[in-house]
């Protein structure tokens, strides 16, 4: 029962753990087209070979975005 339990709670991590992965490779693929000024195809940037750049661009992009978000709510927090 307990090891059950416990596959269960795994799953559920990796699942979480997949769908952060997807996410900031699509940004990173997306940031990268954009940057890119679309000159190539944006199949050029999301293929198999550009997984891990695609990943690190993205989770960067994330960080920065939560990073001024909170920056915004802060300032109009003070206010």
């Amino acid at each position: 029962m307990k090891k059950e339990k416990e596959n269960e709670n795994e799953k559920e991590e990796h699942v979480h753990m997949s769908n952060e992965l997807a996410t900031s490779e699509w940004f990173g693929a997306i940031v990268r087209y954009l940057l890119g000024f679309c000159r190539e195809e944006f199949s050029y940037y999301y293929n198999k070979r550009n997984i891990k750049r695609n990943v690190v661009v993205g989770y960067i992009v994330k960080l920065v975005l939560l990073v001024i978000l909170i920056g915004v709510f802060v300032y109009f927090l003070k206010e």
